[in-house]
């Protein structure tokens, strides 16, 4: 992650423990770079218990915070136009100007995503768009620059001065047999919002809540993106149901655009549905390498030697330096098939920075990559540090994946912006059988799911953690072979893992 002395070194050692316990903290302050988490949170529990407190889990570390009050609701869902209603519940047609979709596309629109369907006995609310329950909210339409980058002049508009929450929901039946993964997501805006403490002493703000439920009793699942505050432009936020613990075929959704605990304002836009199709690609592995370290040209003979390809996240300002990969070696891998992921000028602690210097980190780099001629549409967030704010900055330069460093792999229909690693240190080569590397690989090839392998320096000893040696990269990559050879996994790089298991914005 960092180079140089063993002073720096040590800082790097440290900030990475800080990383790794960051979800287990709660902080007081309601600045945005101040989070307690920053990814989407996670409530399992009995539908017939909706009244009853839940938990949120934190997908990282399993930490559990309160989360509010849920009253009851009688499940009514919506149909999408195309989709059969479960038969054991009632359903309302949507009006006219539903979408012809099938769940079984990759793609499915929810019904007046864009909110240009006003309600016909009410223009302030949106068609089959209710009031949450803890408020409501206005159907707006923006004037032509605030809607300019949804392209969508109608919105929800929702204003808090001293209300406990508003918003709008929707209910959208899904109608699963089997269980494959569902992506949810809309465009949301603030201005001037400000979190204040729940009754629970969490910090909301604005955020999408997304419930999802089965046929059967019991089969219920409740996540929300995290929550944002201040003002900020329109930024895209999602979530998948795998990453929300769903097990289960998933019968219907409630899709919540919320604004609650704060005051200010918020818009939302754009609500997006996505179903994963039946027939699932073969999983797949990336082999990255974060920083750029000249020891990059051993991972690349190594991986070449297999017919291998890989990626590398290039910190610029390091570029040409003596124990870095010059500018040719980064335009030779590219022709071999890797590609590259800007990460950063000088590998910054991006959420200590102001919004001017983040915003030219994220550029900047980008910038210079491809002034030597490199395609580059990705950023690894040093130190894996980063929150919502930034994601909405990467967003706009435009990257259209963002890589942090928690460890896990990918879905299909993965946010990209919420891209899973598996960190390989040195301290995973005591492990001589490779027992939990093969039960990642397991993991990607049962489940059909792409696994990053995350590395940096590929040396005999390096002066921290972070490098992993020759010999281990090459059984790795001969352990991989194994899987590849019997058809179970395919190496690719990463932009392909993005077009091929992320989903794409509407």
């Amino acid at each position: 992650m960092l180079r140089g002395n063993l002073s720096k070194r040590l800082l790097l050692t440290t900030a990475c423990l800080l990383c790794s316990a960051f979800f287990a903290t709660a902080l007081t302050g309601v600045a945005e770079a101040k989070r307690p988490y920053d990814k989407p949170k996670t409530c399992v529990r009995d539908a017939k218990r909706c009244a009853e407190p839940g938990v949120i889990i934190g997908l990282q570390d399993g930490d559990q915070r309160p989360v509010h009050r849920k009253k009851p609701r009688r499940i009514t869902p919506v149909p999408v136009k195309g989709a059969a209603a479960p038969a054991a519940r009632p359903a309302t047609a949507p009006s006219a100007g539903a979408a012809e979709v099938s769940p079984a596309d990759a793609a499915v629109t929810i019904y007046n995503r864009d909110f240009e369907l006003a309600d016909p006995n009410n223009p302030a609310k949106a068609d089959n768009w209710i009031d949450y329950w803890r408020g409501g909210y206005t159907r707006v339409v923006l004037a032509a620059a605030a809607a300019a980058e949804p392209t969508s002049p109608a919105a929800l508009q929702v204003t808090l001065t001293g209300q406990a929450g508003g918003g709008g929901e929707t209910n959208v039946v899904i109608g699963q047999t089997e269980t494959t993964p569902v992506f949810v997501g809309i465009r949301m805006k603030g201005q001037n919002v400000v979190a204040r403490p729940s009754a629970s002493g969490w910090y909301w703000g604005a955020h999408l809540i997304v419930e999802f439920f089965g046929k059967n009793a019991g089969e219920y699942a409740y996540c929300s993106t995290p929550p944002a505050a201040g003002t900020f432009g329109w930024r895209w936020v999602g979530m998948t149901s795998t990453s929300c613990g769903v097990t289960f075929p998933i019968d219907n959704i409630w899709v919540e655009a919320v604004l609650e605990d704060a005051t200010g304002t918020a818009y939302f836009d754009l609500a997006q549905l996505n179903i994963a199709p039946s027939a699932l690609p073969i999983g797949a592995v990336t082999f990255q390498f974060d920083d750029g370290h000249i020891s990059g040209r051993t991972a690349e003979d190594i991986l070449t030697a297999r017919s291998f390809v890989g990626s590398q996240a290039i910190v610029t300002n390091w570029i040409n330096d003596d124990d870095s990969l010059s500018a040719a070696d980064l335009k030779r891998i590219q022709g071999k098939g890797w590609d590259i992921l800007s990460h950063s000028l000088n590998h910054p602690y991006m959420s200590q920075l102001t919004d001017a210097q983040a915003t030219n980190q994220l550029t900047r780099s980008r910038t210079k990559l491809q002034s030597l001629g490199l395609t580059v549409d990705a950023f690894a967030w040093p130190y894996g540090d980063y929150n919502q704010k930034l994601v909405g900055f990467a967003q706009a330069i435009p990257y259209t994946s963002t890589r942090g460093y928690f460890d896990g792999d990918n879905p299909i229909l993965t946010f990209p912006h919420d891209v899973r690693v598996h960190p390989l240190t040195i301290g995973i080569e005591s492990d001589t059988q490779f027992t939990q590397v093969r039960a990642w690989l397991d993991q990607a090839a049962n489940n059909h799911r792409w696994a990053i392998l995350g590395m940096h320096q590929i040396v005999a000893l390096g002066d921290d953690e972070y490098y992993n040696t020759p010999g281990y990269l090459t059984q790795l990559a001969d352990l991989v072979k194994t899987y590849v050879d019997q058809g179970r996994l395919r190496v690719i790089n990463y932009r392909t893992g993005i077009n091929e298991f992320a989903v794409l914005r509407q």
